[in-house]
């Protein structure tokens, strides 16, 4: 079924809600739109903890996640990149060809994407992120 971006990004942000919320969390969501974060959690164990959900997109084995949105420049009017880096908690993310919600702690993730494992590679790397390590 085709899905245009914004309906992908509503479905993602969805599934992960759900995930969260099976998971006994607390959430809330920003009013408004341009935030940073498109959820809060908490529970009565932990402080109030932000969300960037995005859409992964199944690839070789992995689940890719940009970790970045693109908005446009208001004075030249050009589309840029804005890493989420040191704005949020956690990244999530829902792959509809793996149907999982993954969810990445922000600290020490690059600024392009992260790449979630999901089979082994054709060359073995230690530096490898595994998606079941990840499963929200």
């Amino acid at each position: 079924m085709f899905m245009n971006t914004q309906d992908k990004g509503d479905l993602s942000r969805l599934m992960i809600a759900g995930r969260l919320m099976k998971r006994g969390y607390k959430l809330a969501e920003p009013i408004g739109e341009n935030h940073r974060f498109d959820l809060i959690f908490y529970d009565a164990k932990t402080s109030f903890k932000t969300v960037q959900c995005k859409t992964g997109r199944f690839v070789n084995g992995a689940v890719c996640v940009p970790l970045y949105s693109v908005v446009r420049n208001s004075t030249t009017g050009k589309a840029e990149k804005r890493s989420y880096r040191g704005q949020i908690d956690f990244i999530c993310a829902y792959c509809s060809e793996t149907d999982t919600c993954y969810m990445v702690p922000e600290v020490g993730l690059g600024t392009r994407e992260v790449v979630l494992r999901v089979s082994p590679p054709k060359v073995p790397s230690p530096n490898i992120r595994w998606a079941k390590e990840y499963v929200l």
